[in-house]
């Protein structure tokens, strides 16, 4: 269960221009300035009403509830995010605690799902129109492949060395039967926040944030020895550190603000070293190493203003400016002691990357409600990182006759907005254009330019019936392609990479709501997206999408209520390619698939003492690859996924304070996916594969929980 931070609130305040002044206020969340209160006028409150969430009273309020659950299998699929991922009991504590006291002072303290890895707490505190602290702690944990196995000693570390019997030729005649052993793949990742604003003077508010989070587990990775390769299980023992402090100030049609941000990434693994478990080709190829994500750095600096000119003008504006940072030392070029390498030309890569972003907007009201409003971004990536010249050796086996060289790749993007908003009696129409112009060093393409259209009209032609309809228009063209000399070996001429190749694109978009009775209502979407790349021979050339879903809402009586749902997805994309280095002999033809089916009813009995809810939710999903390249066997097998699941809730008001609640939910899952299923550590002679299973499993969870409000 995730825990936000932010605070909302929901008011149906009488409609006065000073009500709405308030209703802004309370919605906003934000401090009231004492400068800002003393011009105010007296207002009578006494009849103001707010129907949905009544204010705070001081005192302490909130709920604690406490239980336990049982899981009937352990899946490291269905544990995902969720943490369910072991069989058996499981506790289970959440809860909800205020305090406010009558000069404005309050705290909160709000935890769910303690006991298991997907726990969160948030603590907050502070007084209205002084100071807000808020602390979090939270974890995720991510669950991948179940039926991992590997023969690898020290799996999920540093060094990971063989038993006796290997190497071998092939797998075939490695002793796997006798050392393979199963192996977790999944991390967990834990959060912990601070945020702290403070309003030090009348018009100047500040605040100070930072965040830290870890991830400890495993992940895949695979190395290799020429032709032979091996599936591993590497560590993951990463931090990042994020640091923020910003002050704004207001004054009257002015706010500008400044921020300084700082990030810092950390890989307590610099790198992984394994032992070759199949016949050295190459005498020395005993062991190979693989360098994990390098320690970088970010910084940067924004500031912000914006101007209210006219009630009916406004402008705003910031820019950035911000430098990363990588100087993790080298690894050495190769541990085979038999290969002639050269020197490395540096001890460390010591890349530098400067970046600006700034942007510009303004908004004109004019009679009638209409809106105009422009705005202009630019982007700037600038690569300074030196191109040095290094060994290039191959899998610990080979050292190139070429050096290869590294290129700072660089950009910059200006964007051009224009949109307007026209309203009428029965409809609003808006429409908009953008003009995107991007500039790239060491690239096919130096330049590109994309203009795109839209319009898009709201309408309500009859009470009870409102419809929104979208259409829009983009076309991409660049300069001359240009052949990538600094790749080794070279492409084929003919290629055209699909973010840099000419391009159409056309979609749209519909959305439609309807009342059909007092207690029935219905809405139904559909949309289709179209990309054509003309002049690529060789690439994508076709890309298609289409949505389309009916959602139902019936309030059958007043006790019961009840909804339905469902949605279909269509992708397909073609492209060209050639086995020659020529034109195209050969095309693809990836077509994705999901449709989605669900329902659910809430029903409330004994004067709603009792309250009981199902939902129910049916997906599947398909992918497939064709491949014509004039010989029969080259598409690929249909990868699919079912995923069913029942969730039951029951909530019984034992007395005012105290209710007994319960779900159950169950959920099934089967997969079908050609690059796991039958592939056997030893079902590819040259790879020594962890034999993961496509996740399918049918799980059920049961729940019981007392819970009491004060």
């Amino acid at each position: 269960m995730a825990i936000t931070f932010r605070h909302s609130s929901r008011c149906r305040i009488a409609r006065s221009a000073v009500g709405a002044a308030a209703a802004a206020l309370l919605g906003g969340g934000v401090f009231l300035l004492p400068g800002a209160a003393a011009a105010a006028p007296s207002v009578d409150t006494s009849q103001w009403k707010c129907e949905l969430c009544p204010f705070e009273k001081a005192g302490t309020s909130g709920t604690v509830e406490g239980g336990g659950g049982v899981v009937s299998r352990s899946a490291a699929k269905f544990g995902d995010h969720t943490g369910l991922d072991d069989k058996g009991p499981q506790l289970l504590l959440e809860g909800d605690l205020r305090l406010r006291d009558d000069d404005g002072t309050h705290g909160r303290v709000r935890f769910a799902d303690l006991g298991l890895d997907s726990r969160a707490v948030a603590l907050e505190a502070g007084r209205e129109g002084a100071f807000d602290l808020r602390i979090g702690l939270s974890g995720v944990p991510r669950r991948f492949g179940e039926g991992a196995r590997t023969p690898f000693v020290g799996a999920g570390t540093g060094l990971q060395t063989l038993p006796a019997g290997y190497p071998a030729g092939t797998t075939a005649a490695m002793p796997l039967a006798s050392t393979l052993a199963p192996v977790a793949l999944g991390y967990d990742r834990e959060r912990a926040e601070l945020v702290l604003g403070w309003q030090v003077a009348p018009r100047w508010t500040t605040q100070l944030s930072m965040r830290n989070d870890w991830r400890s587990g495993t992940q895949r990775q695979a190395g290799s020895f020429f032709a032979n390769s091996s599936q591993l299980v590497v560590p993951l023992e990463q931090r990042t550190d994020r640091f923020e402090a910003s002050a704004a100030y207001e004054a009257g049609p002015w706010q500008a603000s400044v921020t300084v941000h700082a990030s810092a990434f950390n890989e307590r693994v610099r790198a992984v070293q394994w032992s070759n478990p199949f016949t050295p080709v190459i005498a020395g190829a005993d062991s190979g190493q693989l360098a994990m994500a390098p320690t970088n750095r970010f910084q940067q600096v924004l500031a912000a203003a914006g101007w209210d000119v006219t009630p009916r003008i406004r402008v705003s504006g910031e820019a950035a400016f911000g430098r990363m940072t990588q100087d993790e030392p080298y690894l050495a070029a190769t541990l085979n002691p038999n290969l002639a390498v050269g020197a490395l030309p540096a001890a460390s890569f010591d890349g530098v990357v400067d970046t600006f972003d700034a942007g510009a907007r303004a908004s004109l009201l004019l009679d009638g409600g209409a809106r105009v409003q422009g705005s202009y971004a630019r982007n700037v990536h600038d690569n300074r990182s030196a191109s040095r010249a290094y060994p290039a050796v191959s899998t610990d086996m080979f050292v190139g006759a070429a050096a290869r060289v590294n290129q700072p790749f660089s950009f910059t993007r200006d964007r051009f907005k224009l949109t307007g908003d026209l309203p009428t009696a029965f409809a609003r129409l808006s429409a908009g254009a953008e003009l995107d112009f991007r500039s790239r060093t060491l690239q096919e393409v130096a330049s590109t330019e994309e203009a795109t259209v839209w319009a898009r009209a709201a309408l309500r032609p009859i009470a009870g019936i409102s419809m929104s309809m979208k259409l829009a228009h983009a076309q991409r063209d660049g300069d001359d392609y240009g052949v990538a000399t600094w790749i080794t070996p070279p492409e084929n001429p003919l290629l055209r990479k699909f973010n840099l190749a000419d391009r159409r694109r056309d979609g749209g978009d519909f959305r439609a709501d309807m009342a059909v009775t007092d207690a029935i209502s219905v809405g139904v979407n559909a949309g289709f997206a179209r990309d054509r790349y003309t002049r690529s021979s060789i690439g994508l050339t076709d890309g298609r999408m289409s949505t389309g879903g009916v959602e139902v809402a019936a309030a059958i009586t007043d006790d019961t209520q009840a909804h339905a749902f469902g949605q279909v997805e269509r992708v397909r994309s073609r492209q060209a390619g050639s086995q020659a280095f020529a034109a195209a002999d050969w095309t693809g033809e990836h077509r994705d698939r999901v449709d989605l089916l669900g329902a659910g009813v809430r029903h409330r009995m004994f004067g709603g003492a009792l309250d009981i809810g199902a939902d129910v939710v049916f997906s599947r999903a398909s992918s497939r690859v064709r491949v014509d390249a004039g010989v029969a066997g080259g598409d690929i097998p249909q990868a699919e996924t079912d995923l069913d699941s029942l969730r039951v809730r029951v909530g019984w008001q034992l007395s005012e304070q105290v209710a007994l609640t319960g779900t159950y939910g169950y959920e099934r899952m089967r997969s079908a996916d050609w690059r796991l299923d039958g592939v056997a550590p030893d079902s590819v002679p040259n790879l020594l594969a962890l034999g993961e299973l496509a996740p399918a499993y049918r799980v059920h969870v049961l729940r019981l929980g007392l819970r009491y409000r004060f």
